[in-house]
This record gives structure tokens, sequence and C-alpha cells, in this order.
């Protein structure tokens, strides 16, 4: 099951390489450099109901423009035969509601592209639980909020749902599993106090690594709204608070404690919640690093940006080097968004890639 050890170094030193020349490439297109972060969405459409996402809004009829398993695997091909060894982000809406998630991730498996994906635990019965022991799938994160039961639900919009992602984890959390269990969790002003004993609790568990993102405009919705935060009953603007718990957590991840975050963009996250609309000091490289494909074969090198393309009409090797794409990195240079420091964007250290970590952060493989 998965890769081999020569298989695995070899896909450290790509990414290794591609992550050195990023800066060369920010500065002059990027075109020539491959994309690093890979994603693939399998679906818009989402079970639950997060009132800090819009995905869940999607209608299900927007399955029907999804694309199809055959579809997915020919691209899978393409882009291993461009990319070489990669890692490949499963993502969504709610990955689990595709069934054919699984034939993917043994597809990806034939053709030595190791997989992660991203769920909220509420799709994982006893079949699926075993489906996964099975699969050759490298990682597997858990969305959890709090360890609150109540907090967390109220997160999700849905009764229950951190009692089923306790369940997924006891289930899956056996010993020897071939598969990382990691946790990503939204960095909400009002728990900020409570993260440090979130990354406790992974640790006690034997899981392997906590990643926190940024709350940032709903996810889905790509009609930015200025000030958002001020509506937002998950947003908190008090300085002390703020400034205690990261510190807290900082002092959590300097003691050991498995964060996945990097220092540095928690002292960026401190910055983005003292002034949410502040600019931002550090280039935002996803012009050269994101592949973002969208259920329906769009392809974004922004999220929040128009497409560069769709997989359906072109290669991705030939979309990457578009006049669309070249356009669209010139537009992303001269963007001063916060969301750069989210952590499916924000690239972490060379250090941790050069330590031969696949996996450093369980929601954007930086």
């Amino acid at each position: 099951m998965g890769l081999n050890l020569a298989a695995i170094n070899s896909l450290n030193l790509n990414k290794l390489l591609r992550r050195s020349l990023e800066p060369v490439a920010y500065r002059f297109d990027g075109a020539f450099v491959k994309p690093s972060n890979i994603t693939l969405s399998l679906t818009n459409r989402c079970n639950l109901a997060c009132p800090t996402c819009a995905f869940w809004k999607t209608p299900n009829e927007a399955k029907e423009t999804e694309l199809t398993l055959d579809e997915m695997k020919t691209l899978l091909a393409q882009l291993r035969e461009w990319l070489g060894p990669f890692v490949l982000g499963l993502t969504g809406g709610e990955p689990f509601l595709r069934p054919e998630i699984f034939d993917l991730i043994d597809e990806a498996d034939r053709l030595g592209i190791r997989t992660m994906t991203v769920n909220n635990g509420s799709l994982l019965p006893p079949r699926r639980i075993e489906q996964i022991k099975k699969s050759p799938i490298d990682l597997i994160s858990f969305s959890l909020n709090h360890l609150d039961p109540a907090i967390h639900d109220e997160t999700r919009g849905h009764p229950g749902s951190a009692e089923k992602i306790f369940k997924a984890i006891e289930d899956l959390n056996y010993p020897g599993r071939p598969f990382k269990i990691t946790l990503s969790t939204i960095l909400m002003g009002y728990s900020i106090d409570h993260l440090p004993d979130m990354a406790r609790w992974v640790r006690d568990k034997g899981l392997d690594g906590i990643t926190f993102q940024i709350l940032y405009f709903e996810s889905g919705n790509d009609d930015y709204e200025p000030g958002w935060f001020k509506k937002s009953p998950y947003w908190d603007d008090d300085a002390d608070k703020i400034n205690r718990g990261m510190d807290a957590l900082i002092a959590a991840r300097k003691s050991g404690l498995p964060i996945t975050n990097s220092v540095e963009q928690m002292e960026y996250m401190r910055r983005y919640l003292l002034d949410p609309e502040g600019p931002q000091d550090i280039p935002c490289k996803v012009g050269v690093a994101n592949l973002d494909i969208e259920p329906d074969g769009t392809v974004r090198l922004c999220d929040v940006m128009d497409a560069v393309g769709n997989v359906r009409e072109m290669h991705p090797r030939d979309i990457w080097h578009s006049a669309q794409a070249h356009e669209r990195r010139k537009q992303i240079h001269g963007c001063g968004a916060a969301c750069r420091i989210k952590t499916c964007n924000f690239r972490q250290p060379l250090l941790s890639l050069a330590k031969g970590q696949l996996f450093p952060a369980a929601d954007g493989q930086q």
C-alpha cells in the first residue's frame, strides 16, 4: 500500500526543488515552475450548513456538472505525466458525498500520486471506515472547531457533528495504521483560548497534527463583502484576548505540540486578527504554486479570481502556460488581500520539506 521509500524521497525532492524556485518564478511570471500545491475539489455540495461557508447552498443538481470518474482518472494521468510524483488534495464541499472517491484514491496510488482529504466526519459509517482502512490514502483530516460538542456543532449548523468525528477518529486510530490523521481547525477569536487544549488532545490521542486556518469571508461566496467580520458572531476584536491566545498557541508550538503551522504564519495570523483588512507585507505566491481544479473542471490559480481554463477543454499543463494564467499572475501581484495567509496559500518554511515532511500542513500541502 502506498509508495516505497525511493518514491517518497523522489516526491520530496521534486517538491523541494519547485518550492526553492518559487521566489524567482514569482518575480518572472512563474510558468517555468510547475505547481506544487494541487487540489481537486470533488464536489461543491455539502450535507452540513456551516455559517462560515456557502458551499452547502450549492443545489444538488450541480452534481450533473461534476467531472465523472473516467474524466478524473484521465486528469490524474495527465497530471502525473506532467508533474511527476506529487501530493493531491481531494477537497469539497464534502468529498465523501462522491462515492467514487475510493476508486480515485486507488487510481492515484497506481500512478504514484499520494492523496489526502479533509472531511467533516459526518459520512463515515462502519462500511466507509472499513473502506478507508483498506484504501491507500496517505492522510485524512477532520474539520473540528472545538472539543465541546455543542460549540463545534454550532459552527457546523448540525447537531451531532462532533460526536461523529470523535467516533470516526476512534475507529480509524488503530495501532500501526498506515495513514496519517489530523485535525483542521478554524482559528476564531471567540475560541482562541481553547486552541492549545486542542493541540494537547491531538498529542494525547496519538494523532499526527492539527492545522489552524484563519476565519475568512465565507468559502464558496465570490462576492466579497468588505467589513464582513463586523457581522460575524465568530469574530472577536478584543486585542488583549487575541494577543494572549496567540502567545499561548505559539508557545504550544514551540513546546513541541503537533501544530503544523509555522511560528511565522501564526504571527501573521495574529496581525490579521488584530487588523483583518490591514496590509500583509508578504508576497502571495499562489500564482506560481497553486493549481485548484473545481468539480466541473474549472481551473484557478487563486480561488477568488477568475478562472484560467478548464481541464475538459485543455491539458492542465497548457492551462498553466496559457495567456489567461499569465494575466492572472500579474493580477495576483497587484492584490493585497489577506487570504494569502490562509493555510492553503501560505508558503510554510522550506525546512519542513527538507526534513522530509510530505504533509507539513493538513490543509493545502504546503
